[in-house]
């Protein structure tokens, strides 16, 4: 091995270590990649972006155009076609079925390849979109603005209540576009005209169209400004449209009672359904084996005012729901409906764990007139100190009539001595008095006319009136 002028140093047993190692690692470096393809660009026409895509992914530039540096001594091709060759039965070329991309030529000194590579882009490849090159093709694109579909529709709408029924397809026709867009404030501002322009008793072509207008997301916005509307003419005349339109709203109201926090708004939907009557009665029903606590309770509040053959039926059915406040507005309903039989199951909610619930079933008892229910009401009204409560109790001890209860209704009719008693717990208390019609309970409301308290007073006048 001659010494390289570098390694003047080493001896004969070192320089055959260094070449050994040298060796091992020039066997250990990689082949370098084959060059990339150059991708090139050749003038061509002015306004054939087509042929323009073909030269620049197809056409190869010469050796001398491309700016890039190039080393072909270091990557001859025969060396890349051996990189990329692989083993073949006779016959069969080893690319069959490959697209091979371009290659760079061979520089002057390289050996020449054994085999071309040629790659041709298929014609599917090639997408001819060239622009407008006229102003006469430009005005075929871009067309003047259309006057907007609400405004068609509304003069639609106009058309056919001003007499020309044969506006009533195109109504449609612009309706279903107007429903696909989602634009839901022109469709019932439309259903609200038609029902109002109905008149009284209803024209039935004018409902249809309305009912042909109308779908479940535009009676949910129907139903959104009702619950909103705070004048009460405007929110009869959309109680009104709901029972013109039936079931559809009914669904509607019931879906806008899912997210109604406002006692308020919860109230205005109650009305609503509760004055479709019939129609609405299957929606309400189903409410009661609704998931959702809210809607149940929602459900038994409405049966409690509509009654029914199966109101009771149902509403007996949730005095077992989980939910305290269902139970509540359960026995509430019964206490309404007047079944003394089913207003029995109220005695075994007096011991309930939860003290709204056991309140609720005391007012019950004594409003169904049931007589086991005065020594847990009186009990109840002893332990009471919300006023508002206290007023419930001795409201349902009048309703249940029993002597009994005079001496503690006295007590609590009676001024206080100690602190300030409230103006409408004492009215309560003579209320009941007078209800129960005893000579002792009467005796003790005519002492009360020169009662101190103007409100007392006045009550008891009004009493006296009554008889």
């Amino acid at each position: 091995m001659a010494e390289s002028p570098e390694e003047p140093h080493l001896s004969g047993l070192a320089r055959s270590i260094d070449a050994l190692f040298s060796a091992t690692r020039k066997a250990s470096v990689p082949p370098p990649p084959p060059a990339a393809p150059t991708l090139v660009t050749a003038p061509a026409p002015h306004g054939d972006p087509a042929a323009r895509i073909r030269e620049t992914l197809i056409e190869p530039r010469a050796p001398g155009d491309d700016p890039r540096p190039q080393a072909p001594h270091m990557f001859p091709q025969t060396q890349m076609l051996e990189a990329i060759s692989v083993p073949t039965s006779a016959g069969t070329s080893p690319h069959a079925g490959i697209a091979e991309p371009p290659r760079a030529p061979a520089a002057a000194d390289a050996p020449a390849p054994e085999t071309m590579l040629s790659f041709e882009a298929p014609a599917a490849a090639v997408m001819d979109f060239a622009p407008p090159s006229s102003p006469a093709e430009l005005d075929d694109v871009v067309q003047p603005p259309r006057p907007s579909d609400e405004a068609t529709f509304g003069e639609a709408v106009e058309a056919y209540l001003g007499g020309d029924r044969d506006a009533r397809r195109r109504v449609e026709e612009l309706a279903r576009g107007l429903k696909d867009r989602l634009a839901l404030d022109p469709l019932a501002d439309a259903v609200e005209r038609l029902v109002q322009a109905a008149g009284e008793p209803p024209d039935h072509e004018t409902i249809d169209l309305a009912a042909a207008v109308v779908n479940p997301a535009v009676a949910s916005r129907l139903v959104q400004r009702m619950g909103r509307e705070r004048d009460g003419a405007k929110r009869a005349e959309a109680m009104r449209l709901c029972r013109r339109l039936g079931v559809i709203m009914a669904n509607a109201l019931k879906g806008a009672l899912t997210g109604a926090t406002e006692p308020a708004v919860r109230r205005v939907y109650h009305e609503a359904l509760i004055s479709m009557g019939e129609v609405s009665r299957p929606v309400i029903e189903a409410m009661v084996q609704d998931e959702n606590r809210f809607l149940v309770r929602d459900a038994v509040v409405m049966l409690g005012e509509i009654g029914g053959a199966r109101a009771v039926e149902l509403v007996t059915s949730a005095l077992a729901d989980t939910d305290p406040r269902v139970r509540v507005e359960a026995l509430r309903a019964l206490a309404k409906l007047g079944d003394a039989d089913a207003g029995r199951l109220a005695l075994g909610f007096l011991d309930d764990a939860d003290a709204s619930v056991r309140l609720a079933a005391a007012v019950a008892a004594g409003r169904l007139g049931l007589a086991r229910a005065l020594r847990p009401l009186l009990n109840l009204l002893e332990k009471e100190e919300d006023p508002h409560n206290r007023v419930l109790l001795l409201q349902a001890l009048g309703e249940l009539g029993d002597p009994g209860a005079v001496p503690t209704l006295e007590k609590h009719a009676a001024p206080s001595r100690f602190a300030k008693a409230d103006t409408e717990v004492r009215v309560a208390a003579y209320r009941a008095l007078h209800r129960i019609g005893t000579p002792r309970a009467r005796e003790v409301a005519q002492r009360a006319a020169n009662d101190k308290d103007p409100g007392v007073r006045a009550a008891l006048r009004g009493l006296t009136r009554e008889g």
